[in-house]
């Protein structure tokens, strides 16, 4: 834990010591990690099932006893001094015991579920941001083009080879190719900040770097933490109705005492004896019952959302073909109009072609450029969906 900490710490004072210092997905898990409370408090929880579970499943005490009898011949009663050690005979302490280790799976659970839930929002705002980024990038450029073309354009404006109006019309396409630049470029520092927030640190300068997830091909959807956890409320279920008939089992202990202090005789003698409840008024009864209940409801609950997450995982997976699909496709669209612009323009240099060609190609360029990004980024999300429906945690996290 110390050493995440001063790694989250590099982390933070990195920027300012080296200048723009960019981040990797790796880096803000780790600082997520390190600064997050809710996954402290979440493993102290762990910790105290863990002694719980250790506490209930302890062999029963041996006591010893010491007093003062008024009769003078050793009796069952006449316990000046004794040893008591209770026998499990019927298995009590085991019984425990399953109690405790159910209960520490269900804190286990509870912790895992916590970890995937800060890896889908550090894992969701670090696509945003490098979305953004990218965006921000392309704007960059379509305004480097814009400024070329404005500049080709009003050469040949000078030259009387164009009228006035199509460089007025290549002025406003300029600015608003410096306009949409700024936007992005305001949403991607947007987007750091809201990073920044999510994994504790003062800012984040930049992304860097691409977002590889682990294949979720062979996954068991039934490590999912809140199948998880169901399963190991059944367990609790099934131990407290197993406690709950131990009960009216009679309670074993060996005891070995001495007669009393009074006649001096120092007798020692020894007892097995049993002792069970007579009559409860059907209160062990009731909690069998109500374990039963709620280990069959438990049970109903857990084919649900057994249902719901391969109906949810089945949907993630189409949703990530698709984008993937998408990804590939404009890819070779986007070589394909970058050539056609390049063409264009050179041709606009040479005398041939209208401006009117050049600009149409121009933004034809932009929209494929933010279409490729925007579905590289439902890509992304759907792929670290899928690490969430599968209950899948990344190494940086762990």
């Amino acid at each position: 834990m110390n050493s995440q900490r001063l790694a989250a710490a590099w982390l933070l004072l990195a920027p300012a010591l080296a200048g723009a210092q960019s981040l990797t997905l790796d880096d803000a898990l780790r600082a997520a990690r390190s600064n997050q409370t809710a996954l402290q408090a979440a493993e102290l929880a762990i910790e105290r099932a863990r002694a719980t579970a250790r506490s209930l499943g302890a062999y029963p005490a041996t006591r010893v006893g010491l007093g003062l009898s008024s009769p003078s011949d050793l009796g069952p009663t006449d316990e000046d001094l004794f040893l008591e050690q209770p026998i499990d005979v019927f298995g009590r302490a085991a019984g425990q015991k399953r109690l405790g280790q159910a209960r520490v799976k269900e804190a286990e659970a509870d912790y895992r579920h916590a970890l995937l839930n800060l890896q889908a929002e550090v894992v969701e705002l670090f696509a945003r941001a490098k979305a953004a980024r990218d965006l921000a990038t392309a704007a960059r450029s379509l305004e480097a083009l814009a400024e070329q073309i404005l500049a080709a354009t009003e050469r040949r404006v000078e030259g009387g080879d164009l009228p006035q109006v199509q460089a007025t019309r290549a002025r406003i396409e300029h600015g608003r190719a410096h306009q949409e630049a700024r936007a992005r470029t305001s949403e991607y520092e947007a987007a750091l900040r809201r990073l920044a927030a999510a994994i504790g640190a003062a800012q984040v300068e930049a992304v860097e770097g691409t977002i590889e997830l682990p294949s979720t091909r062979d996954a068991d959807l039934a490590q999912r933490p809140d199948l998880e956890k169901v399963q190991a409320r059944i367990q609790v279920a099934g131990a407290e109705r197993r406690a709950a008939q131990l009960s009216r089992l009679p309670e074993v202990s060996a005891l070995a005492f001495r007669s009393p202090w009074s006649d001096g005789r120092g007798e020692v003698g020894g007892r097995l004896q049993a002792t069970w409840t007579l009559w409860d008024d059907g209160r062990s009864r009731a909690q069998e019952d109500s374990a039963k209940a709620e280990r069959a409801a438990l049970k109903s609950e857990y084919d649900v959302n057994l249902r719901r997450a391969e109906a949810e995982h089945a949907a993630v997976e189409l949703e990530a073909t698709t984008a993937r699909g998408q990804v590939e496709a404009l890819a070779g669209l986007i070589d394909q109009n970058r050539a056609l612009v390049e063409t264009i323009q050179r041709g606009l240099d040479n005398g041939i072609g209208t401006l009117t060609d050049v600009l149409e190609a121009t933004r034809s360029l932009r929209e494929l450029e933010q279409a490729a990004i925007e579905a590289r980024l439902r890509l992304e999300l759907a792929e670290a969906a899928r690490l969430r429906t599968t209950g899948v945690v990344l190494e940086a996290l762990r």
